[in-house]
């Protein structure tokens, strides 16, 4: 197994690494870390606005990134470490890539299990929740894992608009209350859970920084085609007013029509 660091938190950057470990052939299990500076994460096919207050997040410096995995929606920041596993398509295990996390979260001191769609608790609290992209050569298994993040920021970010509502197919992201592993744990630090994962992981080799991420794959997560424009149609509503949107640019009513939707 070999292992990649990324010295970057850079959230572009280090989605166009983890694509580029995706498309490649990886003959053998590929573990990537990586911290990223505060950014909301959502997943593949999900609708932005009705995930985030995008205007508060852009307003104070939150950066917006779809991945290319479905999942739902995570805030990641400096207190939040992201995981990625890469392995041969014929030998994935989800399940058992999960437990490698979960295991090391144990070995901590924090009394963690799997539940739901492969999240990780500690009692009632969510620690950590995973997400799934296979293509024909390669699987990848990765997911974020609280270990000492701005909760309040979190909350704040991913704050429900009360005064409107979408109609739309898209399905919203199940929301669980979430604890820190610190709030467990008293003082354990990003690099120790990165070693516990190791650990359980049994690497034989020395972490090393992962290659350079593609130009072209960093501008395409940093664009509004990418971020917003992959969005499913829907209708949005608030009072009287009703805006349909294709595409992230609003088909009706006339008068707005061919701008892009900001709320």
């Amino acid at each position: 197994m070999k292992i990649f660091i990324s010295e970057s938190s850079n959230p572009y950057a280090n989605a166009a690494i983890e694509e580029g470990f995706y498309k490649s052939d990886c003959g053998e299990t590929i573990l990537f870390f990586y911290v990223n500076s505060p950014t909301v994460v959502f997943g593949r096919s999900q609708n932005p606005w009705m995930e985030a207050d995008i205007s508060w997040c852009e307003a104070n410096g939150i950066s917006i990134l779809r991945r290319f995995s479905g999942g739902g929606t995570v805030v990641h920041d400096e207190g939040n470490l992201n995981y990625s596993f890469f392995v041969p398509r014929e030998g994935y295990d989800p399940d058992k890539l999960v437990s490698i996390v979960k295991d090391a979260i144990c070995s901590l001191g924090v009394e963690a299990y799997i539940s739901g769609q492969r999240s990780i608790y500690a009692g009632d609290y969510k620690l950590s929740g995973s997400a799934f992209a296979v293509n024909s050569r390669t699987a990848m298994a990765h997911g974020c894992i609280l270990v000492n993040s701005d909760l309040h920021r979190l909350s704040r970010a991913l704050r429900m608009r009360e005064d409107c509502e979408f109609i739309t197919s898209t399905v919203p992201s199940v929301r669980a209350p979430v604890k820190n592993i610190t709030d467990f744990v008293p003082g354990v630090l990003i690099s120790d859970v990165c070693s516990a994962i190791m650990l359980q992981s049994e690497i034989d080799d020395y972490p090393q920084p992962p290659p350079p991420p593609s130009p072209e794959a960093m501008a395409q997560f940093q664009s509004f085609q990418w971020t917003y424009g992959r969005t499913p149609d829907f209708t949005f509503r608030q009072g009287t007013r009703e805006i349909q949107v294709h595409q992230g640019i609003i088909k009706a009513p006339e008068s707005l029509q061919g701008q892009r939707f900001s709320i």
